[in-house]
């Protein structure tokens, strides 16, 4: 079914954000997730806003780029292009950032290092499906 990027968020949500939000539910942990907001930690360049961020006891861990439609590389160039140096205040000491890109139903995790590498950890998973939504989850 075609949607707005609206529509693709509740799913990613269901699938991913609630991951964190049950993380910081069983786990005490102190866990903001937000959207389309500026980062404060300083590692995206100010203008620009991730469509996920989440922050973990204040260091950000985790962030993600969603389009409801287009290539699959404008949302890795984004994930990439988007940042800046970070240091220990803003990532403790993480040697690379969580993330996801994804493309109409197409969800695929890498790692973002220090340097704005940007490395696939899984293959793309369409989570239209409930096999590609089950695999995301484990």
């Amino acid at each position: 079914m075609e949607g707005s990027e609206f529509h693709l968020i509740s799913k990613f949500d269901n699938i991913v954000i609630n991951i964190w939000e049950t993380l910081r539910t069983y786990q005490s942990l102190a866990i903001d997730i937000n959207r389309n907001v500026k980062d404060p930690s300083g590692i995206t360049i100010d203008s620009l806003r991730p469509d996920v961020l989440v922050w973990v006891q204040d260091a950000l861990v985790f962030k993600a780029e969603e389009k409801k439609d287009g290539d699959f590389s404008v949302v890795m160039e984004e994930l990439r292009d988007k940042m800046k140096d970070w240091n220990l205040a803003s990532c403790g000491n993480l040697p690379y950032l969580l993330s996801y890109g994804a493309v109409k139903e197409n969800l695929q995790f890498f790692a973002i290092t220090k340097d704005s590498n940007l490395t696939p950890i899984s293959p793309r998973y369409n989570i239209s499906t409930f096999a590609g939504g089950f695999k995301v989850l484990v």
